[in-house]
């Protein structure tokens, strides 16, 4: 695959507070048939379905803060939902605890 098959899309770069036509921190990189989120902030699910792009293969947190998680749960259940499987989650030390 070369990264002419690559496509970035940016989901969300919002700022903390909310906005109705912005969402928090989320890329979606897709590399060839395989789709990385990195980060999932409040409103992802809402931005990806209007990109039309709500399969996400896996999720990678950069941070662990409320900018870069507030997505997840939501995206999580979507993902149970309709793949019927876990949505892999990604990310540095100590986001296991962050997210229980």
């Amino acid at each position: 695959m070369s990264t002419a098959d690559w496509k970035v899309h940016f989901v969300g770069t919002g700022s903390l507070i909310s906005h109705p036509f912005r969402a928090l921190p989320a890329t979606l990189v897709n590399a060839g048939d395989f789709h990385y989120l990195f980060d999932c902030g409040d409103g992802t699910v809402t931005r990806l379905r209007t990109i039309d792009k709500i399969g996400v293969d896996v999720v990678v947190v950069t941070a662990i803060g409320t900018s870069e998680l507030s997505g997840i749960l939501n995206l999580a259940e979507v993902h149970r939902r309709s793949q019927r499987s876990r949505l892999p989650i990604a990310g540095p030390t100590g986001l296991k605890e962050a997210l229980e």
